[in-house]
């Protein structure tokens, strides 16, 4: 009796070097042996099988995405093509709960086919995404306890899956009723609040091609659209600022809706930050955990090999692409927006891309030197502007629909002004002169109105209404108001309006000394007003009282600076800065940044979570966790923290006694931890 209850449980042990989501192969091989030799069979024994239970509980470096993944992995597998059921946790009701519309299960193989680890019945199938046999217990990683409910034949069954005393995992039967519900089954997970944005977050980012088979209950799906996309292949732009949990943040494999990071390598060099491959299930052997790709030789052909299908499937879509261009305007919007940001997302070169025999480029017309550029646009007050571009960095060539390219040929009477005055506001022109011959080409061949010369270009005889006298841009008040924002082309008059409210003595106002439509700083200095603006704005923060900036002239200070309710904003603003909580919790963050340089919190919290409870390291972990809030709660500030004051000796201290009892921790901090550095690291801090 215990040899068959042993056979049976020992199932689970080839599930460890099966892969997930593909038709298991077994290859016997017959090995002769000398008969001198001894061997024996490897078992386990059944008082040890609590041990390996744990471990394969256990096996997830993040367990909330493992949770999510294997709930609702499981449930489409089980749903022969319908969508699933998906309810995210909110603060008011933290559950987690997936109903896939399976056969169910009954009692006899609730307790049976389900309480078995290793135990599966998708080896023989290479369409389910599932295979070992332990993804049911995922949610055991992130909480003691879930319920399973199987609707089965007109009976609904609620089970608790637990973890007991022993560190068992036991199927509790709670009770059964009758149904007229679907057959199916629900799992619900219970979510602490403070992991409810962390979940539904970790859910959009792995839901990112699961929109067709899930249909989620309480929220709307929230997807990334690709930059690039063909059969075998997304490409996503990252851009400057980008999240390494993010699909943008990390390149991947895609197989049966799942994303499977894939770590970077020359020798698959087009799996770049935001690649997706769209792989067939099976392509790829997964890890256990079902966490990633396992790495082994034929893991890495596989990456190869998928690499050159990303190049030349990019290749191919792209002359396809390019082949539809009607002008050569529309091949350039083509290079500009798809076509050189997607080769750099591959860490692809491209030369010699033509379109009917021209070049094509980023720009519609590239900056030549010996050409000349003047940048048209409508200010404000509704007059044209122009201005010489001296650089090739103050040149922007490439398509845009506010963008305009106008060739000038010199026409008579050539009146530049009036022959843009279609410009609208946000809008703008280049006027080129003294271009080249091909140049000149191309500009013909790219029959779009954005580019034109300056005879095509309707003149028509315009007011210059908005233009003033340069006496009149200086106001006659003796008190303005500061107009706290910025415009393109904005003039320095445009910073300061007549005061339209009355003025009393029963509130508190804040002014500069007015200049000719300049600050005046007490010292003498005059600043134009748009280099204050992000001050003033940062000071509104710190003081919600300080809604309105006043420029008062010369001549009326006497008059304001006898009032008490008129306060000159250079006399308090030290004040503000020195006793505001916003300014001391930067301030503090900056310390505490230095203090802390090159150490990863987050991972190393995870790691002080699991270390012995001694006072050292409670107190660097409590640390650690002040500075994880000060990150993700502190804004940066506009203003100079230099005046503020803050002392963290005990905060230094603490770092000094934790490194002075472990002194190898010093030697990881910037690490990038894995599963594995992250117990290395535990059983360190434990047993030194």
């Amino acid at each position: 009796m215990t040899s068959f209850f042993l056979r049976k449980q020992l199932d689970f042990l080839k599930d460890i070097v099966i892969m997930w989501g593909m038709i298991i192969e077994t290859t016997k091989q017959k090995v002769q042996t000398s008969g001198n030799i001894q061997s024996a069979s490897c078992t386990i024994d059944a008082e040890d099988m609590r041990y390996i239970a744990s471990l394969l509980r256990n096996n997830y470096s993040d367990t909330i995405l493992a949770t999510i993944r294997e709930i609702i992995a499981n449930g489409i597998d089980v749903s022969n093509g319908r969508k699933v059921d998906v309810q995210l946790p909110t603060k008011l009701e933290p559950t987690f709960i997936v109903r896939d519309y399976g056969c169910g299960l009954s009692e006899e193989d609730m307790m049976g086919l389900y309480t078995k680890y290793g135990k599966s019945t998708k080896r023989d199938s290479n369409n389910a995404i599932g295979g070992f046999g332990i993804g049911r217990f995922a949610p055991l990683s992130y909480t003691d306890s879930f319920i399973v409910m199987s609707v089965c034949d007109g009976q609904m069954t609620a089970y608790t899956i637990r973890v007991d005393e022993n560190d068992d995992t036991v199927v509790s039967k709670m009770f059964s009723e009758s149904t007229q519900e679907e057959n199916g089954i629900y799992v619900q997970v219970p979510v602490q609040n403070k992991d409810v944005e962390d979940f539904n977050s970790k859910f959009k980012n792995f839901s990112q091609y699961l929109s067709e088979k899930i249909n989620l209950l309480n929220e709307e799906f929230d997807q990334v659209l690709p930059t690039f996309s063909t059969d075998v292949f997304d490409a996503y732009d990252c851009g400057f600022y980008y999240e390494t949990s993010s699909i943008k943040g990390r390149c991947h494999v895609l197989m049966g809706g799942i994303l499977y990071p894939v770590t970077m390598s020359d020798k698959y060099p087009h799996f770049q930050q935001g690649v997706v491959y769209k792989a067939k299930i099976g392509e790829f052997k997964l890890h256990h955990s079902r966490e990633a790709l396992e790495y082994n030789d034929k893991t890495v052909e596989a990456l190869v090999e998928a690499s050159d299908k990303i190049k030349n499937s990019f290749e191919q879509e792209s002359d396809r692409e390019l082949s539809k261009s009607k002008t050569l305007y529309e091949a350039t919007e083509f290079y500009s927006k798809k076509l050189a940001n997607v080769s750099k997302i591959l860490g692809l070169k491209i030369n010699d891309v033509k379109w009917e025999g021209f070049k094509v480029g980023s720009d519609v017309i590239a900056y030549n030197l010996k050409s000349t550029y003047e940048k048209i646009v409508k200010n404000r007050s509704g007059n044209l502007g122009k201005r010489k571009v001296q650089s090739i960095w103050d040149y922007k060539g490439s398509p845009n629909k506010n963008r305009f390219f106008i060739i000038d040929d010199n026409p008579s009477p050539r009146a530049p002004f009036n022959r843009l005055s279609f410009l609208e506001e946000r809008q703008e022109a280049y006027l080129i002169s003294n271009l080249n011959d091909e140049d000149l080409k191309r500009a013909k061949a790219m029959q779009s109105p954005n580019v034109k010369f300056l005879s095509e270009c309707e003149r028509k005889v315009v007011s210059r209404k908005g233009q003033k006298d340069r006496s009149s841009e200086v106001k006659k008040s003796d008190i303005l108001e500061l107009v706290c924002e910025s415009r393109y082309w904005m003039r320095m008059a445009d910073f300061w309006q007549e005061v339209k409210e009355e003025l009393s003595d029963d509130k508190t106002y804040y002014y500069y000394v007015y200049n000719s439509n300049k600050v005046e700083t007490k010292n003498g200095d005059l600043i134009e007003p748009s280099t204050i603006l992000s001050e003033v704005k940062a000071l509104r923060e710190i003081n919600p009282k300080f809604e309105k900036l006043y420029g008062v002239r010369k001549k009326a200070l006497n008059k304001i600076e006898k009032k008490s309710n008129w306060v000159r904003i250079e006399e308090v603003r030290e004040d503000w800065i020195s006793k505001s909580p916003i300014l001391k919790a930067q301030k503090r963050k900056e310390a505490l940044t230095d203090l802390l340089l090159g150490w990863d919190s987050g991972e190393i919290i995870k790691v002080l979570e699991k270390a012995p409870s001694k006072k050292v390291i409670l107190n660097f972990k409590k640390l650690l966790k002040e500075y994880e809030k000060l990150q993700s709660t502190t804004k940066r500030s506009k203003i100079i923290l230099s005046d503020v004051p803050v002392d963290i000796s005990k905060e230094t201290k603490v770092k000094e006694d934790f490194l002075s009892a472990y002194p190898m921790v010093k030697h990881v901090g910037r690490s990038i931890f894995d599963g594995e550095k992250r117990n290395d690291l535990v059983n360190y801090l434990t047993n030194w």
